[in-house]
């Protein structure tokens, strides 16, 4: 008996019938075996197996086995940098933007921001660095309005900064309103400083990156949330930036925070730092603009001005007190 036959007779003992008649051998082939499909077999094959017990399955994981708080949101992205990895900053992708490359010979922004930071560095490190309790080797750059070149000047003022033989420069992305390193630098999201302030389970050493620039490490934004304002003034980032101004006595903490005239975040910032640093574009920031920021700063015992794009200056830029 072949294996179609057998199937064939399998089926019908499964339907009660009676099984099919072996046919005479004959020059044409049989009818049956045209009708005789893989389904056919399957069906006939099913019939005399024996039923099998269910499979159980697995339960869920439980969402909450990663300990995160009610304030923490999930990344947006998957393509992240692991947590603490090293970031490594194009040559090519710096200078296509106007940023200071480390190992090039002398660049006009190179020379505008040696000015710059002279002063900057100056009062962060005086046997004295604190104004009114406030460190002064905190600094933080803002704007009165977007896109008058805070960022721009946060990041070249950095890689200034790191070239200093004997100084060490922490960038810190802390415009979690509207964070710009990403796309500036063309580096991958990473856990940042927001994931730091709203997660248990994110020690700093997860958010802080050494980069391929000599004594320049960074801390990105990290994951967008709703609850910025009250995270930035929370107690948590007190204690940190008391941390950071006082475990490294070489140490910069510079950080690029939102406009002061767009969010509350920048003036909860200005109050936890010794230093403020206000970039308005020449030709496009007004004077209403810019008395509106400063208002928020007023109390502030050191805010200077930056002028981005100075036409008048001999190198392109002023720097100065307010």
């Amino acid at each position: 008996m072949d294996t179609i036959e057998k199937a064939l007779r399998k089926e019908a003992e499964a339907r009660g019938e009676s099984p099919p008649t072996k046919s005479k051998a004959t020059n044409q082939p049989q009818q049956s075996a045209k009708v005789i499909t893989k389904d056919t077999l399957v069906r006939a094959n099913k019939a005399v197996e024996k039923p099998t017990a269910p499979v159980e399955k697995s339960p869920p994981v439980n969402a909450q086995s990663r300990r995160v708080t009610s304030k923490s949101v999930e990344p947006e992205s998957k393509n992240r940098l692991p947590a603490g990895s090293p970031i490594t900053l194009n040559e090519s992708v710096l200078r296509s933007r106007n940023i200071i490359v480390p190992n090039e010979e002398r660049s006009l922004a190179k020379e505008q921001y040696r000015h710059i930071k002279r002063s900057i560095l100056g009062k962060a490190f005086t046997q004295n660095n604190t104004a009114k309790g406030k460190f002064s080797n905190l600094v933080m750059v803002t704007s009165t309005e977007p896109k008058e070149g805070k960022t721009f000047t946060a990041i070249n003022l950095a890689m200034s900064i790191a070239l200093e033989p004997d100084r060490k420069i922490l960038l810190v992305d802390a415009d979690v309103v509207q964070p710009s390193f990403y796309s500036v630098l063309d580096i991958e999201p990473s856990l940042g400083i927001v994931d730091y302030l709203s997660r248990d389970d994110v020690p700093f050493e997860s958010i802080l990156h050494k980069t391929n620039v000599k004594n320049l490490s960074m801390v990105l934004s990290g994951s967008r949330h709703h609850l910025t304002n009250e995270l930035l003034a929370s107690d948590s980032m007190k204690r940190l930036m008391n941390e950071l101004a006082t475990r490294y006595h070489d140490r910069i903490v510079l950080l690029d925070t939102p406009p002061l005239c767009h969010t509350t975040e920048a003036a909860i910032l200005a109050s936890l730092v010794g230093q403020v640093i206000v970039v308005v574009e020449e030709g496009k920031t007004t004077q209403k603009h810019l008395k509106e920021a400063l208002s928020l700063v007023g109390s502030h015992p050191d805010v200077s001005l930056l002028m981005n794009k100075c036409s008048s200056a001999k190198e392109g830029s002023y720097y100065g007190y307010y």
